[in-house]
């Protein structure tokens, strides 16, 4: 079979998997190195921000207070709405943390000190 002969999501999967590999040049290798060094700069930087925002003297994980002013909350829902929708997989764990921070930390003595 010729690239011709797929289908169109075929030939999207040709594609993608050749632009995930780094196949398709030079450029693509950059655009995938520019691409993990996001990952890494916005994995570290949100720890950062975390530990700028911590409670002060606070040595556990406690979470920063509660903006009393969210504008933004509503947009916020619908773009992980959209996530959901569109990878069910991205919705699902947003589902399981929602359990797990709503419905089991809350009754775990030992989870609340720790978090809180």
């Amino acid at each position: 079979m010729r690239f011709a002969d797929y289908s169109v999501y075929g030939q999207g999967m040709a594609v993608g998997i050749a632009l995930h590999e780094g196949d398709m040049g030079w450029w693509n290798i950059v655009l995938n190195t520019l691409f993990c060094l996001s990952v890494i700069f916005v994995s570290l930087s949100g720890a950062v921000m975390w530990w700028m925002r911590r409670p002060s003297g606070a040595a556990r994980l406690a979470a920063p207070p509660m903006p009393r002013d969210m504008p933004l909350w509503q947009g916020a829902v619908l773009v992980g709405l959209a996530v959901s929708l569109a990878f069910p997989l991205a919705g699902l764990t947003l589902l399981a943390m929602l359990v797990l921070d709503v419905l089991i930390l809350p009754r775990i003595p030992a989870m609340r000190r720790i978090l809180n």
